[in-house]
């Protein structure tokens, strides 16, 4: 997928519902969750990492996902706008820990903590260090330690190898220092080959 493609790949609606979601401690199970993943409940619904399913009516693309996966975290485009939902299993039951909207796009999607939020939509941040970090839980456990303020370091997480896209990389501010050593090693040279030039690179190998 390119920066060009239409939000059409997306779900319709997804960040309506989003803004719907609730927050994730008034939901036994994803409390139960996020403790036994060592993921502060303060910072989670602090920095809007992640919520639960709202009562009423879904769109046909999250339907199902209420019973065991109403534990949703936000997907954005490289302008900031939630694109897509990313539901997480919780409770007792066994399935797929993570799924995705069925039919619809994942590539040029990313997580964000606060500050990552803020360089994605052009807002100002007076901080320094980036991070890119592969995986959702990984992602939520760097996010909830980053703190909010303009100069907190600012966050981005990865959960496929087309999520990256060069609009991303061209946000982010010059001289920036970026940590890229929490990303997947398989498309680590591509994600540090949009980067290099205008940023310092930290975290490579070798």
């Amino acid at each position: 997928m390119t920066d060009t493609d239409t939000p059409k790949r997306y779900p319709p609606g997804a960040a309506e519902l989003w803004d719907r979601c609730v927050l994730a401690g008034t939901d036994p199970d994803a409390r139960a969750w996020l403790q036994s993943e060592h993921l502060p409940m303060g910072a989670v619904e602090d920095f809007d990492l992640a919520k639960v399913l709202p009562d009423g009516d879904l769109p046909p693309w999250a339907l199902g996902w209420r019973a065991h996966h109403r534990l949703v975290t936000p997907l954005y485009d490289h302008t900031g706008v939630v694109r897509s939902l990313q539901p997480r299993l919780i409770g007792t039951r066994n399935g797929p820990p993570w799924l995705r909207p069925k039919g619809f796009a994942a590539s040029g999607l990313i997580m964000a903590n606060p500050t990552g939020l803020a360089i994605l939509q052009g807002m100002p941040w007076t901080g320094r260090d980036l991070a890119l970090v592969w995986g959702t839980v990984p992602f939520l456990a760097a996010a909830c330690d980053s703190g909010e303020n303009l100069d907190a370091p600012a966050m981005f997480g990865i959960t496929s190898h087309g999520a990256w896209t060069p609009a991303m990389a061209a946000g982010v501010p010059d001289g920036t220092q970026v940590d890229v050593s929490r990303v997947d090693e398989r498309f680590r040279d591509d994600v540090v080959a949009t980067l290099t030039g205008r940023v310092r690179i930290t975290g490579e190998p070798g």
